[in-house]
């Protein structure tokens, strides 16, 4: 395995790491496309997390559209950041 391939690893399981410890909060989820997916994290296993009561934006920051769905399943190799939202009330 190369050096490079290693640090993919480790930042996956770190990811990994971080969203267990996150289950049960509200979070938001970015993937590759700029899809957005704020809800709450249900659960995590090692390619897959699992959200309810979710909000779905499209496009990032420029949002094209927005809906609700009562759950989803996110890939994580498409995941390209993890956070908690921002609430602006």
């Amino acid at each position: 395995m190369t050096e490079l391939e290693t640090d993919i690893r480790k930042d996956g399981h770190k990811l990994i790491n971080e969203l267990k410890k996150m289950q049960g909060d509200l979070v938001s989820i970015r993937t590759f496309g700029e899809w957005a997916f704020s809800g709450t994290l249900v659960g995590v296993d090692c390619k897959i997390a699992f959200l309810s009561q979710v909000t779905v934006f499209s496009n990032g920051g420029l949002t094209i559209c927005t809906f609700d769905v009562d759950s989803i399943t996110v890939n994580l190799k498409a995941v390209t950041s993890v956070g908690k939202p921002v609430d602006f009330s």
